[in-house]
């Protein structure tokens, strides 16, 4: 996404059995064996966000708009594996425990390299998404 020179966030949508949209933002992607896998960091679902929207509207009426949200958020890194069907990419959870771990293991080894630490939740949810 381009926008005056300057790229935004690549935001990913999955929807996993339940029909439960989860949004992630792409950090990066990487080729092991042949195979496209993305590093997403998990920004939370569609139903959280609309409960999220109203808890805030509740809290800014009784406290004022003046207090800021202090509130630490924690990061769920996430690795997917990425396939091609027709023109779309779909993202796939890991379900086979020997390719997670072989493409973790690849992954912190390169962010290692760089001198950052990650710590990538095992997700184990099946989600799938167009994009």
């Amino acid at each position: 996404m381009e926008s005056n020179g300057r790229y935004g966030p690549d935001i990913i949508e999955t929807t996993d059995e339940d029909g439960q949209v989860h949004i992630f933002e792409k950090v990066d992607e990487y080729e092991i064996e042949g195979q496209r896998y993305a590093l997403l960091i998990y920004q939370g679902s569609e139903e959280e966000d609309d409960e999220a929207e109203t808890e805030e509207a509740t809290q800014a009426a009784s406290e004022g708009d003046d207090e800021e949200d202090d509130e630490e958020y924690d990061e769920e890194v996430v690795v997917m594996r990425v396939v091609m069907d027709g023109d779309d990419q779909v993202y796939e959870s890991i379900d086979d425990k020997d390719e997670f771990d072989r493409v973790v293991a690849f992954i912190e080894k390169i962010a290692a390299e760089e001198g950052f630490e990650l710590e990538i939740a095992d997700h184990d949810e099946e989600e799938e998404s167009d994009s």
